[in-house]
């Protein structure tokens, strides 16, 4: 028996592994939250980047108009 191994899979279960950021939207009259992976030192600038690539991807193009972006909340995602 390796205890080593052992208490590696018993603290792996809890372990953060990845980190989200929620990002809030509003283009023209289209709001909503965005949901985008990241680590710890990206800075807001990239995160958004992320979100807006993700939303285009996901509805294609962006309406013309008002945009605002803002990162609301980074958290880890922790697995069982």
């Amino acid at each position: 028996m390796r205890p080593c191994l052992h208490l590696q899979n018993v603290i792996g279960r809890f372990y953060p592994k990845n980190m989200l950021a929620t990002v809030k939207y509003q283009v023209a009259t289209y709001s909503g939250e965005v949901k985008v992976n990241c680590s710890p030192n990206d800075e807001d600038n990239f995160i958004i980047a992320k979100a807006k690539k993700i939303l285009r991807q996901s509805s294609g193009s962006l309406p013309f108009g008002y945009e605002s972006w803002k990162v609301v909340n980074r958290e880890y995602e922790y697995f069982h």
